[in-house]
């Protein structure tokens, strides 16, 4: 006997995936799920297969849909601290998650014992065109023509990384206004980014021209996004940080959240946080107590 129950959630850009498994001890067989759509521009699968230790292994299936035939799509699996970001083509592909799934409980029915698996998976689609893959990699990679300077705040060492003007402007709000001005920034063709360092400009550069962010780091970019009016940025940074949130993390996101006056990120803790991350969270500030208590 094997059950397969799946629930769906939309959380902003995000799709929550609930997959639940029971399964007798006897029964080895896979099960599949039907093929599920992200944001129109794929579809996945998930297939799970028992192993000796009574594990799951979940295989995720994936092909871009024909609306996208065009286009670069990339998909992206957050599970617990597995993050996966693949490439999807036009025919079905599979990919092996990791780690095994472990069984959360178990029981007895009939003289046998069976086995319950829960997982979550956060999945995001992000899709440009093939010729502009091609172009904003070639002006990525580009140092001929650069015509923009931007810099770290540490003035006893201070970095710097080029960038070009017009993709400056495409992104933010405030080098659109500045750049059109006779400021200083804008004669000295530099502007001092205060409180980033070098690693925070060469994520910035990154996100873009291409489009991705780092696993980590994700705060001082959200703040640079607030401060410049980069909304697309902002946007992708939070949907990354609740997406990617731990529970014994939760607490400092807030914190942080209300140090920096970032009402946008606290409106997404308050609404878009997956209800798992808040049931840990509070498990989580309970044993604390407990030990804070014991000591």
């Amino acid at each position: 006997m094997v059950q397969l129950d799946v629930r769906t959630e939309q959380r902003g850009p995000a799709l929550k995936l609930i997959l639940s498994v029971i399964r007798s001890s006897d029964d080895n067989s896979e099960v599949t799920t039907e093929a599920i759509d992200v944001d129109g521009l794929a579809s996945i699968l998930g297939t799970f297969r028992p192993n000796t230790s009574n594990e799951l292994q979940l295989r995720i299936g994936m092909k871009k849909n024909e609306k996208a035939k065009n286009l670069v799509v990339t998909i992206k699996i957050t599970f617990d601290k597995y993050v996966k970001e693949i490439s999807c083509p036009g025919e079905w592909v599979e990919i092996i998650l990791e780690p095994t799934i472990r069984t959360n409980a178990y029981f007895t029915f009939n003289g046998k014992y069976g086995y319950t698996y829960t997982i979550v998976l956060n999945i995001t689609a992000h899709a440009v065109s093939s010729l502009t893959s091609y172009v904003n990699n070639q002006l990525y990679e580009d140092t001929e023509f650069t015509d923009f300077q931007l810099t770290t705040s540490d003035t006893d060492t201070v970095q710097t990384v080029a960038v070009h003007k017009a993709v400056l402007v495409v992104h933010s709000y405030t080098f659109k206004a500045m750049l059109r001005k006779s400021w200083k920034e804008t004669e000295e063709n530099s502007m001092k980014l205060d409180g980033t360092t070098l690693q925070t400009l060469q994520d910035l550069k990154q996100y873009m021209y291409l489009g991705t962010l780092p696993n980590e780091g994700l705060e001082p970019l959200l703040i640079i996004a607030t401060r410049y009016m980069m909304e697309k940025l902002e946007t992708d940074c939070i949907t990354q940080l609740i997406t990617s949130l731990k529970p014994e993390n939760f607490d400092a996101l807030i914190e942080f959240a209300c140090q920096n006056n970032l009402p946008q990120l606290m409106r997404a803790l308050v609404f878009r946080i997956p209800d798992d991350v808040l049931d840990g969270a509070y498990q989580f500030k309970v044993k604390d107590k407990k030990s804070e208590d014991i000591e």
